[in-house]
């Protein structure tokens, strides 16, 4: 989606995706966009386990007339952060929707200080890393870029409930919480079907254990009659099998963003600050269930997902259009290679 945001943005601009060429493929249908070959992503992956760098794509950053990293997680600290040695920034370099951390060192938050101070224009997703960086005159904050998404379907009232699921065991901070977590959705599930009321296990990412926790939930369920969605790439799909919902129960960040922007009823799920942050800055003071601080049951999330209003995002879905402000601005005037 985040793809789609930019590459229609400027349909006149072409877009060379640094990414594993299966990617390609869900965006075979948007002609200014060009993905790494097979052989160009060997040559990436060779050079940098060897070198230690990314050769292949540094070579086409610098040949391109700017370069954009749009994404939500963009700095996070990794287990063993070790600064590159050979670091290198296109000069015009432009960083949209992404937040900070979660981070642990100094030494880490000093390093991405001095990338963003390269940088042609950072527009954080959140105020709490905006405020981290504010001293950077080219540092400004916009709501998330899907907020802004243009090819949402027309909301429908809808029906049941969709719960997007993420992979506990995946995570070491959260591995404890695993069965309190897969075993109250499990009976949630149980429950909808007691009732009669449709549910649906959403994954939005295979790669990251979204299949995977389905199907621990589904081992732990008395009945198999919820349905399963997974996305695979067929984003409006994806966005009208949420959209038949009239609930969204969302453990994955972006499942909250769509579900507001569809008008559904959202019951966040919390596993980590970009979620509070985002919480916070769209003013919701609604029930959620922040997993690192709190013991639910299967009757109170029921209950409380059940018991959700619409939350209004009016204001930001305006506001989050300011986040391609400056790469507008400089599209305008500069060359068409990206």
């Amino acid at each position: 989606m985040f793809v789609r945001c930019i590459t229609e943005r400027y349909p006149n601009s072409i877009f060379k995706i640094a990414a594993h060429p299966k990617y390609s493929q869900h965006f075979k249908n948007l002609s200014n966009i060009k993905s790494f070959s097979y052989l160009e992503y060997l040559i990436d992956t060779f050079t940098n386990k060897i070198f230690k760098k990314n050769t292949y794509r540094q070579w086409v950053e610098e040949s391109a007339d700017a370069t954009v990293h749009i994404g939500g997680s963009i700095f996070i600290e990794p287990a063993k952060f070790i600064p590159p040695q050979n670091y290198y920034s296109n000069p015009k370099i432009f960083f949209i929707g992404c937040n900070f951390g979660p981070y642990k060192t100094n030494e880490y938050k000093e390093f991405t200080f001095l990338r963003l101070q390269k940088a042609e224009d950072v527009c954080f997703r959140d105020k709490y890393s905006y405020d981290m960086f504010s001293d950077l005159d080219n540092v400004r904050v916009a709501p998330d870029v899907l907020f802004g998404y243009k090819g949402y379907p027309t909301p429908k009232t809808g029906y049941g409930i969709g719960i997007s699921v993420i992979d506990l065991e995946n995570r070491s901070d959260l591995k404890h919480m695993a069965d309190e977590y897969y075993n109250v959705i499990a009976q949630i599930v149980d429950d909808c079907v007691f009732k009669g009321i449709p549910v649906k296990l959403i994954s939005f990412c295979e790669d990251e254990g979204d299949k995977k926790a389905i199907q621990e939930i589904t081992n732990r369920c008395k009945t198999n009659r919820a349905e399963i969605c997974e996305y695979n790439g067929d984003i409006d799909a994806i966005l009208d099998e949420i959209n038949e919902c009239e609930y969204v129960v969302a453990s994955r960040f972006h499942a909250m963003i769509i579900g507001w922007c569809l008008s559904k009823k959202v019951f966040p799920i919390i596993y980590s600050d970009k979620q509070t942050n985002v919480i916070d800055d769209v003013g919701y003071f609604g029930a959620k269930w922040d997993l690192r601080k709190e013991v639910y049951t299967a009757d109170k999330l029921f209950k409380d997902t059940t018991s959700s209003n619409n939350h209004n995002i009016e204001r930001f879905i305006k506001e989050a259009d300011s986040q391609f402000e400056a790469l507008d601005d400089y599209l305008k005037y500069e060359g068409d290679f990206i």
